[in-house]
């Protein structure tokens, strides 16, 4: 046994001061994962990919209704900070938009044509009057039929160069108009409702015929638009039934860089056995009174224990440039301690087992690497490391999963979302399999074609 450590003992020394072998293995990750975070969030923190002070005007041409109501309104005071000079932080509206009031169509348009303004609302001056119920039309009766929901246009004008901010924009006109159709609806079944019950109570004619009762109708209308009125929520989860937290660029790169890089470390580590075949090393080795298991076992063994190394080196390092960059709110690996480290050491072996396989098909350590950069490389794009696997076609959708890259990666979003031990049990099982096939394949090999 005290063969066995030393010679994984070896193994780990040569490869912790290699000052070349170090940058490749630390401070690589450690520098794109950082250039991803400082790229996507800044400095502020974990966030979606934002798009904020998007320029847009409104021209509010709306005469209001027959109610007095002022629907056009609604459109300004959601959009645009009654004190432009301090914006309501809790309206993300505000933060979204830098929106301004237009007097007048012919102006919007013209900024809008200059690229000052991505897009402009116009409001026509019926906007009002065109979806305000009239209560005393209901009152009078008449052979003609009631429109309780009226109709009328509302009108975008946007610059064409523009693709991103327009369609936020539209999108949330379209959300605003959605909330006063909402309205109109609610007060134009309350006034039939009251129509119908006029023949029991007289009463309600006169108090619809006199605009009594328009205050109460303008205020359900208000109540029906705002959007905590929509019973309806919608909550973006994972298949696990989990809520999807923010894009956090940090918790996304950090992982499969980490992980693709400590491919590449333990396929050089097991490709130093084809070395030291070369000077003959191994072959006077062999000469001394060792098993040949424990010469092959202890380099193995040593190169997952390298790998295990650099892992948990990177996950710290990571998690403190996570707290530089985005304070003590960073989560990249997850909370679950047992987990992340059942995770690490299966996501380890698999690589492992992948750089044994490849490093005994080579025939010197310089194809052994050329054929690691090509193979690892290939696993790592198919595995999802540069971009989401969602993006693939449906007919490549299996690739993904034939990589610990995939595996591995896959586990650690789970975790850095809350997920448990339990949560990442496939992956930890797809690891391990893997590490186990493929390291009998490279071992196999390796016993197979090594002359010692």
């Amino acid at each position: 046994m005290r063969k066995l450590w030393a010679i994984l003992w070896k193994e780990n020394y040569e490869r912790f001061t290699d000052r070349t072998g170090a940058i490749y293995m630390f401070l690589v990750p450690l520098v794109m994962s950082a250039i991803m975070g400082l790229a996507f969030s800044g400095m502020t923190g974990p966030q979606d990919v934002t798009v904020l002070d998007i320029p847009v005007g409104i021209v509010n041409l709306d005469e209001g209704g027959s109610q007095g109501t002022a629907l056009g309104a609604i459109f300004s005071e959601a959009l645009i900070p009654s004190d432009p000079a301090s914006p309501d932080a809790d309206n993300p509206l505000h933060r979204l938009f830098k929106a301004r009031a237009i007097s007048n169509e012919a102006e919007a348009r013209a900024l809008v044509d200059s690229g000052e303004l991505t897009a402009a609302l116009i409001i026509p001056p019926d906007f009002s009057a065109s979806l305000t119920p009239d209560p005393a039309a209901f009152a009078a009766g008449g052979d003609e039929p009631l429109t309780l929901v009226g109709h009328t246009n509302l009108t975008l004008y946007r610059n064409p160069r523009s693709t991103v901010g327009w369609t936020i924009f539209r999108d949330v006109v379209q959300g605003i108009a959605d909330g006063i159709a909402a309205g109109n609806i609610a007060v134009g079944a309350t006034v039939s409702g009251l129509v119908e019950a006029i023949p029991a109570h007289p009463l309600l004619a006169l108090q619809l015929a006199s605009g009594s009762l328009n205050e109460t109708f303008t205020g359900i209308a208000q109540a029906a638009s705002q959007p905590d009125a929509n019973p309806i929520r919608i909550r973006q989860v994972d298949v696990a039934g989990r809520t999807q937290d923010a894009f956090d660029p940090l918790a996304t790169f950090s992982p499969g860089f980490a992980i693709f890089f400590m491919g590449f470390t333990v396929t050089v580590g097991s490709a130093t056995i084809l070395r030291e075949q070369r000077l003959w090393t191994l072959q006077r080795m062999a000469l001394t009174p060792t098993p040949r298991g424990i010469i092959l076992g202890g380099k193995l063994l040593g190169t997952y224990v390298g790998g295990l190394l650099q892992m948990f080196v990177l996950m710290i390092a990571m998690s403190l440039v996570g707290l530089i960059l985005q304070g003590p709110s960073t989560n990249i690996w997850g909370s679950d301690l047992p987990a992340v480290v059942a995770l690490t050491l299966a996501a380890v072996a698999a690589a492992t087992g992948v750089g044994i396989t490849i490093a005994s098909f080579a025939r010197t350590e310089e194809q052994a690497g050329n054929l690691a950069a090509f193979v690892l490389f290939v696993m790592g794009l198919a595995g999802g490391i540069f971009f989401p696997t969602m993006q693939m076609p449906d007919f490549l959708q299996f690739l993904p999963r034939l990589t610990f890259h995939f595996w591995g990666g896959n586990g650690y979003t789970i975790l850095s979302q809350g997920g448990a031990l339990g949560d990442v049990l496939p992956n930890i099982a797809a690891l391990l399999i893997m590490g186990v096939v493929f390291f009998v394949v490279g071992l196999y090999q390796f016993n197979r074609r090594l002359d010692i």
